[in-house]
């Protein structure tokens, strides 16, 4: 007996998301978004009617399946994702008398350094201080980072730090087409156009 596949319009209808950058959201934010709940609670909590209608252990299976999909994009375009849909800190009630309320993300920060790890080897002429490419990076991704003071803080000329971080931002971010030269398209672009091409292949997004 023939299949008979389903039509554009019914996949559409049926997805969860509006968009590759919704579903990234939710899956990224998903275990934020349940910060302070026990495993009990938001297994007995259950679906619920909030977000993208997911909630409890659907949410968290979504989530963790979104993010199967990412993984499969390589180590570099992953790092991407999680480094520009995760939230750069949590909350923190710790209670200790320096608490600021916020904690750094670790898996934030471990995607951030993957990727200034990977630029050594995709930049070649890049400044090999880890702590450079790293401020550069993270900088690319949200972080309030001066240029300047980071290059001090790492003992290299401002000159040589202002270069380099061009090479790792042309590197992730690309370039218009100008002078004769071609348009070259830039690994977030790239990772950004791969995530949507596979949810899309799954389902997942309208």
């Amino acid at each position: 007996m023939s299949t008979i596949a389903p039509s554009a319009g019914t996949l559409a209808a049926e997805a969860l998301f509006p968009s590759a950058h919704a579903a990234a959201t939710f899956a990224y934010r998903f275990s934020t978004q349940q910060y302070g709940k026990s495993a009990m609670a938001i297994l007995m909590a259950g679906p619920t009617s909030t977000g993208k209608g997911l909630g409890g252990i659907d949410g968290a299976a979504q989530a963790g399946m979104i993010r199967r999909l990412v993984s499969g994009l390589g180590p570099l375009h992953e790092s991407i994702i999680m480094a520009r849909f995760l939230p750069r800190t949590l909350s923190c009630a710790c209670g200790s008398a320096c608490c600021s309320g916020v904690a750094p993300n670790l898996e934030w920060r471990a995607a951030v350094r993957r990727i200034a790890d990977m630029a050594l080897t995709y930049t070649p002429a890049c400044v090999s201080s880890m702590q450079l490419r790293m401020g550069v990076v993270a900088k690319h991704f949200g972080e309030p980072v001066e240029l300047g003071a980071l290059a001090d803080r790492c003992m290299v000329h401002r000159n040589t730090a202002s270069k380099h971080a061009g090479l790792i931002l042309r590197w992730l971010r690309g370039h218009p087409a100008r002078h004769g030269r071609p348009a070259e398209v830039g690994e977030e672009d790239q990772a950004q156009q791969r995530l949507a091409d596979v949810l899309a292949a799954a389902g997942l997004v309208a």
